[in-house]
C-alpha cells in the first residue's frame, strides 16, 4: 500500500508552487545591481571624489590634505597650476578624464566660522578680516566673500530636471579646516 493521499499530493504541489513563486520573484532582485539605469556608474563619482582628494588637488602622501594652492588654482580656472599641480588646465570633465557630454559640479562645502550654522558653500580670500587679515576660508554668504574672492565651486551649474545625480563626498583638509569635498556627476 502507497499511503499516499490527495491531501499529501496537494500539500506538496503547494509547496512546490511557493518555491517556484518565490524563486521567479526573488532571482530580478539579485540581477538588479548589475542592471544599467540612470545611474549606470555610481562608482565614477566615487574615483571622480577620490581623484580630487588624494591626487590631483593634494598627494598620495598625504591623502584627504588638500594642496591650498592648486586647489584654489582649480576652483580659479587658472592655467598657471599645471607646473606646479597633478593636473592640467581645463574642464573639470576633461581634468577629471571624464566623458565630455557628462555634466559635473565640484564645490567646497563647510562652516569654518564660528557664525555660521550648517554647512555652506566656501570661497578663499586672500586678505581676510576674519582671519586677521590674513589668507583664509570664509562662507559664501559672509560679506567677504565678494571682490577677488574665489568661489570654491566649479563646473555646470546642478539644475533639477528630473535627471538623476550620482554625489559622492569626501571629507577633506584645507588651509587647516576639515570641509566637505562634493562631486556631482549627471
Amino acid at each position: 500500500m502507497r499511503a499516499q493521499t490527495t491531501i499529501d499530493f496537494a500539500i506538496g504541489i503547494a509547496i512546490f508552487l511557493s518555491v517556484l513563486v518565490f524563486a521567479f520573484s526573488f532571482v530580478p532582485g539579485i540581477l538588479q545591481p548589475f542592471e544599467l539605469s540612470g545611474e549606470e556608474n555610481p562608482s565614477l563619482s566615487d574615483r571622480a571624489a577620490d581623484s580630487l582628494s588624494q591626487e590631483l588637488l593634494g598627494s598620495a602622501e598625504r591623502p584627504s590634505v588638500l594642496n591650498r594652492y592648486c586647489t584654489v588654482a582649480f576652483f580659479n580656472e587658472s592655467n598657471d597650476a599645471s607646473g606646479r599641480c597633478n593636473y592640467d588646465a581645463g574642464s573639470p570633465s576633461a581634468v577629471l578624464n571624464l566623458d565630455t557630454a557628462r555634466n559635473v559640479n565640484v564645490t567646497l562645502n563647510g562652516n569654518v566660522t564660528t557664525s555660521g550654522s550648517g554647512s555652506e558653500q566656501l570661497c578663499w580670500t586672500e586678505s581676510s578680516p576674519a582671519n586677521n587679515g590674513e589668507p583664509g576660508l570664509v562662507e559664501r554668504s559672509h560679506a567677504e566673500c565678494a571682490g577677488d574672492a574665489v568661489v570654491l565651486a566649479r563646473g555646470d551649474d546642478i539644475v533639477d530636471q528630473g535627471d538623476a545625480t550620482i554625489t559622492a563626498r569626501r571629507v577633506v583638509s584645507l588651509h587647516g579646516r576639515s570641509v566637505t569635498l562634493a562631486v556631482v556627476l549627471w
